[in-house]
């Protein structure tokens, strides 16, 4: 029986050292995953950087984002209107507004236009305009919260806010107190 057990022992070890060396992989997943704001490729993360290439959509706002640095805008759907370098003054909350201020202005000379759109946030979403301002060929328009802003970028990157979304705004001429809308979009890097 000693010589027996003896035999056994080697062969119970081979078919031990055999299966330990059998382990289940690990699963395998797809290369790149879409997870939010970051792409993941394997173990590599890439935060979703605003650079410009990729200008948001939205079907309620029909004036498709512009260039970088311009604001894009029609009168009741007239002609297309672009104004290059527009800034953005961006108030923290508390210092103007509870939630924060957003104030994009334009100006050219020739012919004259001068755009002003306000509004109460300082991050992405939909809000209430707080004033439209624009003086554009005949018209000298303005309001006070008659249409909506939607903010569908606002970073800071390296210390420069990059803003970009739309406006579609009912506003009234002073000239006549006509009402017209003004849609348009904004797309602002400083």
């Amino acid at each position: 029986m000693f010589r027996i057990t003896l035999w056994l022992l080697p062969f119970a070890l081979g078919v031990a050292l055999m299966f330990s060396g059998c382990k289940l992989d690990a699963p395998v997943y797809p290369k790149d995953i879409q997870t939010g704001d970051t792409t993941t490729t394997d173990t590599v993360t890439v935060p979703d950087v605003d650079d410009g290439s990729n200008p948001p959509t939205d079907a309620t706002y029909t004036v498709p984002v512009g260039a970088a640095n311009t604001i894009v805008f029609k009168v009741d759907g007239g002609e297309t209107v672009i104004l290059n370098a527009p800034t953005a003054k961006v108030s923290q909350p508390g210092s103007v507004a509870v939630t924060g201020y957003t104030n994009l202005v334009a100006e050219q000379a020739d012919p004259e236009i001068v755009f002003q759109l306000n509004f109460s946030a300082i991050s992405e979403g939909e809000y209430a305009n707080d004033l439209l301002g624009l003086r554009y060929q005949n018209f000298i328009l303005s309001d006070d919260s008659g249409g909506k802003v939607k903010a569908s970028t606002f970073k800071k990157i390296d210390g420069a806010y990059h803003i970009r979304g739309f406006f579609r705004v009912e506003a009234t001429d002073q000239n006549d107190n006509s009402k017209h809308l003004v849609e348009g979009s904004f797309n602002i890097e400083e």
